[in-house]
């Protein structure tokens, strides 16, 4: 087949009934391929069962063309394009789920965006005891009280940011290089972990939330608390 023609095919290939798509898109952004994407998520939810440890991430398809729901990331290696939400065993790294982000209009005004993307992507594996490693964009203390309700554990990394952290959990300047700090609530561990090398020639520390963690272990084998060790295989 020649290029002209794949091209040709590709640009005539609909997912939908073209002449129903306006009145749908009243109702969703996703209208043209909403269907299709719907059906390729089921079926993955239906035909895999993950392993015990999952993973929470965002992903930039990249895409120039027209689009509503475009977003720019100058972060990424490409710069434009679709944002997916993506739910995943750690392990094999299969897609469990996924959520195209569409705009902060499409999700409920009542919850935190993250807090309800980390709801909405794990809710095939509530109640399985199942763990979610993500990083700090999704990590709350909130999320991860209502994953614990559903019998799901998380383990992420947390913008210094957040009003629940101690002050003394984020000072750097008379901590020492590998040395760690602990805080129990609960089910919740929060860890401070001051690295052994220095970050573009500061000092900067790690704060991590976890709910899979209940004492200050540390792994011998790569000289790290545990939770960082877990976080950095299971990511």
């Amino acid at each position: 087949m020649s290029e002209k023609r794949f091209e040709f095919l590709t640009n005539c290939l609909r997912f939908d009934d073209r002449s129903t798509r306006a009145e749908r898109r009243q109702h969703s952004k996703l209208a043209p391929i909403k269907e299709l994407f719907d059906h390729i998520v089921e079926t993955s939810k239906s035909l895999y069962s993950p392993s015990d440890c999952t993973t929470i991430d965002e992903q930039l398809l990249g895409f120039r063309g027209r689009c509503p729901f475009r977003i720019y990331i100058p972060s990424k290696p490409d710069k434009y394009g679709i944002k997916l939400l993506m739910f995943c065993d750690a392990k094999s790294y299969y897609m469990i789920n996924s959520i195209i982000y569409t705009g902060k209009d499409s999700t409920p005004r009542e919850l935190p965006v993250t807090e309800y993307y980390a709801l909405e992507l794990s809710t095939s594996i509530h109640g399985s005891n199942r763990n979610i490693t993500y990083d700090n964009w999704f990590t709350s203390i909130p999320a991860a009280e209502k994953l614990l309700t559903k019998n799901v554990t998380t383990v992420g990394t947390m913008k210094k940011n957040k009003t629940e952290i101690p002050t003394h959990f984020l000072e750097t300047k008379n901590r020492l290089k590998n040395t760690s700090m602990f805080a129990f609530h609960d089910e919740l561990t929060l860890l401070s972990y001051m690295p052994p090398k220095l970050s573009k020639g500061k000092k900067k520390n790690v704060i991590m939330l976890s709910t899979m963690h209940y004492q200050p272990d540390e792994d011998k084998s790569v000289d790290l608390p545990e939770i960082i060790s877990f976080y950095r295989v299971s990511q």
